[in-house]
């Protein structure tokens, strides 16, 4: 995959006690699982990549605890990635960031977002 047209939405910097993830470069997002606590803060996030025809699922990012509270978002191809930050000591995700598949719009000649 050429990563070199990927556009990265992100926070310019990280805060104190939280641990950066990058999962650029994977693309083909099937489902993203999103688990979140009793006042809605999201814990963790975690992918189903397509590669070479198989459903590989990704590492966790964030808390690393069963939760009954999850999410699951279908069909992915706008995304090429995600990147974030969580909280080492909460366990609570600090920011998630977006790598968006640019899109060529020919009825406008020129790259889209969408």
């Amino acid at each position: 995959m050429d990563t070199s047209s990927l556009i990265k939405l992100a926070l310019p910097y990280e805060k104190r006690g939280h641990q950066s993830w990058d999962d650029r470069g994977r693309a083909n997002i099937a489902k993203i699982f999103v688990t979140y606590n009793k006042k809605f803060n999201i814990q963790a996030i975690q992918f189903v990549y397509v590669e070479n025809g198989n459903y590989v699922l990704s590492e966790k990012h964030g808390k690393n605890a069963d939760s009954d509270n999850f999410a699951v978002l279908g069909d992915g191809s706008l995304f090429a990635g995600f990147h974030g930050t969580f909280h080492c000591f909460t366990g609570d995700m600090g920011s998630i960031g977006v790598y968006i598949n640019p899109m060529y719009d020919t009825s406008k000649n020129k790259v889209t977002s969408k």
